[in-house]
């Protein structure tokens, strides 16, 4: 006759197999939901930053077209990138005269349900020396301590 303390430690045994199963399953549970937040947290990242360089994009695209027809430009859309949108706003400054305000708006990725929007702001002066146009960015005024 087979004793039966035999029979009740393949029990033990088997339960402590599913703990160590369970606790096993939850540990790979945790490491992907936090390998999925990482890599949605660097997507939003890439998306931004993409964004921020789109904006800056814009207002150099202003520029050049500011310095070979100055006063026929007043912006435009334009897709830089695939999946983007920059909308380019030049507009007299009526805070300085002879300076004009560039609004860059950018926006990436376009398709995205919640799509990452920048938006930059530039005074530009333009000048011309000998038949030379410039194109300068004119300093924004910091408030000061007093």
């Amino acid at each position: 006759m087979k004793p039966r303390i035999r029979a009740g430690r393949r029990g033990v045994a088997l339960l402590g197999a599913l703990v160590a199963l369970a606790l096993v399953s939850a540990l790979l549970v945790t490491i992907g939901w936090r390998i999925i937040a990482h890599r949605r947290h660097e997507t939003q990242r890439h998306n931004l930053v993409q964004a921020t360089w789109l904006a800056r994009a814009g207002v150099e695209l202003a520029i050049d077209k500011l310095l070979s027809d100055p006063d026929g430009y007043k912006g435009e859309t334009v897709e830089l990138l695939p999946r983007s949108r920059v909308h380019i706003k030049v507009e007299a400054n009526p805070d300085a005269a002879n300076t004009l305000r560039v609004v860059s708006e950018a926006q990436y990725p376009t398709e995205a349900a919640k799509p990452v929007n920048r938006s930059l702001t530039r005074i530009l002066r333009r000048t011309v020396d000998g038949g030379m146009a410039r194109i300068e960015v004119v300093p924004e005024k910091s408030p000061r301590a007093e």
